[in-house]
């Protein structure tokens, strides 16, 4: 049933009928699936085990090869039950051709608030997804190691993929919560987090769908998605964009706020991150300017000027190339100057077959691009191509002295300073308020600024939270579960498996 070869344990004496077929059984160590599954425990114990219960026991003495005593071997069988499949008895009953039962997520078994994307799958998706998250299951609980592609996490994908994202997030969230209801999601917790964090979009996918990753943050004890989520949601509050769903303000379960006193939460937060924003552009300005000193008392200090200053205080009989470097200097400075009034104004004006304006959407892109041309290996790509040479071409500058390398060194001067400014303003630190420590912190993927998608309002998520202030703060401590210890699978010989099958 699975895509991948059964999980058989050398010695085990678990049976898990995942399919009418022997050939998708698992045979697995039956102390492991004890120790992690308190759903099973009752159903698996021995005879000489305290709390055997005689009713319970449906297990089978078999003779296998190389041993002279009968074993006990123990059987799960994957069922539908109450419109979902879940291990229970010892004999598969899959439904009927056609029959459509419910995700466990939306299932009587499971506990509140899973994200899925879907109510229902029909038969033969569904079955094979059970089945496989079941084995996926029983694997990380015996410390095999995975592939993130088994719950079709996107591991391939550089940028996020909607679709991709979505059938994992489901997939996901429903193997948790089967894992939740038989009592070991403490145990794979972890293991499930590394598999996810493996894609290169993840925070990416965090950021489209918050109110969904927020769910699976808090089910998973997840704190660094739990406010990473949170940051976004709260930076979308009484905003309606397309990638998002309704505002999410309705929802009176965040923090344990109502919506109204969440509504109020978030703008304050907005008007807080405002206020960092505004320093941040005052400080970008800067860098269109001169950096020149300031006089006083025989004392210099760093300034910043105008162009315009020091020409009226410029010395006569100037060289022609200090002219042309002073020239090429106030070109690169405008550039960039025009550049950032271009993404705080979001008029974007580019030319293909015709001229034709369109928004450069939120300041928060310009940052995104600055990013990236920051660590590429020109700089002064943010600005168009060739940039350099035809500003220096247009303006008549003096060739004998190598106007665009002027230009094109200043332009990456300003792009790692501008890059390093942005970096600086939005710095994780921590401040003390009324006794908690509240932490400012910028989500790994800030802003829906997404160009194709379409988004055109600003979000920064810059906020500060007390990231102490978790949910689960006061449930039970997860560490108690027992420990999940890779191990080396020793695989079962056919002859054990032929025989157990068998049984």
């Amino acid at each position: 049933m699975s895509s991948s070869p059964p999980l058989r344990i050398a010695g085990g004496t678990l049976r898990v009928r995942l399919s009418p077929q022997h050939e998708d059984d698992l045979i697995l160590d039956r102390k492991v699936i004890m120790a992690h599954c308190p759903a099973f425990a009752p159903l698996l114990r021995a005879p000489d085990e305290p709390g055997y219960c005689a009713s319970w026991d449906k297990s089978e003495l078999v003779k296998v090869p190389d041993n002279d005593d009968l074993i006990r071997v123990f059987t799960l069988a994957l069922k539908i039950v109450d419109e979902t499949a879940i291990l229970e008895g010892t004999e598969c009953d899959l439904g009927r051709l056609g029959y459509r039962f419910k995700n466990f997520q939306h299932s009587i078994y499971a506990t509140l608030d899973w994200p899925c994307a879907n109510d229902y799958r029909n038969d033969q998706e569904g079955i094979f997804e059970a089945a496989t998250q079941h084995a996926i299951m029983f694997e990380l609980l015996h410390g095999v190691k995975i592939g993130p592609e088994r719950l079709h996490i996107p591991i391939g994908n550089e940028t996020y993929d909607v679709a991709c994202w979505r059938s994992a997030l489901g997939d996901i969230s429903e193997m948790c919560a089967r894992s939740e209801f038989y009592g070991c999601l403490p145990s794979i917790a972890g293991a499930v987090k590394e598999l996810i964090q493996q894609a290169p979009s993840f925070w990416e996918a965090v950021a489209f769908s918050p109110r969904e990753w927020h769910q699976l943050a808090i089910k998973l004890r997840w704190r660094e998605v739990y406010f990473d989520s949170l940051r976004h949601i709260i930076a979308h509050t009484k905003f309606s964009v397309l990638t998002l769903d309704a505002d999410p303000s309705e929802d009176p379960l965040y923090l344990d706020l109502s919506a109204p006193d969440f509504q109020d939460f978030a703008t304050d937060l907005q008007a807080k991150q405002a206020v960092v924003v505004l320093e941040l552009k005052r400080s970008l300005h800067h860098l269109q300017l001169c950096e020149s000193y300031s006089e006083y008392n025989k004392e210099k200090s760093p300034a910043w000027t105008t162009f315009l200053n020091l020409v009226k205080n410029a010395w006569p009989g100037r060289s022609a190339h200090a002219n042309t470097m002073e020239k090429s200097e106030f070109l690169a400075c405008a550039i960039w100057g025009q550049w950032l009034a271009e993404q705080e104004s979001g008029d974007h004006v580019w030319v293909s077959t015709r001229r034709k304006a369109e928004r450069s959407g939120p300041l928060q892109n310009g940052f995104m691009m600055l990013e990236k041309a920051a660590v590429s290996g020109n700089p002064p790509a943010l600005f168009g191509r060739e940039v350099p040479r035809t500003i220096a071409s247009i303006f008549g500058l003096d060739r004998r002295f190598k106007p665009a390398k002027k230009v094109d060194a200043v332009l990456t001067g300003i792009v790692h300073e501008a890059h390093d400014i942005v970096k600086s303003w939005f710095e994780t630190c921590e401040e003390v308020v009324d006794g908690k420590t509240l932490t400012w912190r910028r989500s790994r993927f800030d802003g829906m600024a997404r160009g194709h998608y379409h988004a055109k309002v600003e979000a920064f998520t810059f906020f500060p939270l007390n990231e102490e202030n978790v949910p689960w703060a006061e449930a039970k401590d997860w560490a108690t579960a027992v420990a999940v210890v890779p191990v080396t699978v020793e695989v079962a010989e056919e002859a054990y498996v032929a025989a157990i099958q068998d049984a």
